[in-house]
């Protein structure tokens, strides 16, 4: 729904956080009455996967981001989640756990081993493309909100590396 609201800057940034707010208290309420399941998480990364993506997709309409730049930031995003999942279902293993060596394993270690920092990556990352959206959609400049666009893409650039040493990770533990 908030995809469809995207000419209403209001409606359409009051959507997502609701769908954001929604996703987190249902992860929490499911880990607190002890009904996480393979299928669950599944769910879950591909309906966070779909809410990026439509996001991005938002951002590329409006033209605050090249088409390219769109699909670069969706296929990392999603290539790097699927084959990470992809990975670790076949080692029978939840997602959020590591593997690896060197500096892979420690940029993944930092990623997963911390689920403060995990989040926080996670939050720059959703909050850097919806501040874009508020600069570029209408809500003008100001340096509070470039201050805050500089910040979340710090976070943000984290949060792809991460996303590429998945793929890397993944990629070689696939190819034995």
């Amino acid at each position: 729904m908030a995809v469809l609201s995207h000419d209403s800057p209001a409606r359409f940034l009051g959507l997502y956080t609701i769908s954001v707010g929604l996703d987190g208290i249902d992860g929490m309420l499911a880990r607190l009455l002890n009904q996480e399941s393979k299928l669950g998480a599944v769910l879950d990364m591909v309906i966070d996967r779909l809410s990026t993506l439509c996001l991005i997709m938002v951002l590329a309409r409006k033209d605050i981001m090249s088409l390219g730049q769109a699909a670069g930031c969706a296929g990392i995003d999603v290539g790097s989640h699927w084959i990470w999942m992809i990975y670790k279902n076949s080692q029978g293993e939840h997602h959020k756990e590591t593997g690896g060596r060197g500096l892979v394993k420690g940029i993944l270690n930092a990623y997963y081993g911390n689920r403060m920092f995990m989040l926080s990556l996670c939050a720059c990352s959703e909050v850097f493309y919806l501040l874009l959206f508020v600069k570029h959609g209408g809500g003008g400049r100001s340096e509070i909100l470039d201050a805050a666009v500089w910040g979340t893409g710090i976070g943000w650039g984290i949060k792809q590396v991460t996303n590429v040493a998945q793929i890397a990770e993944a990629a070689r533990k696939l190819d034995r």
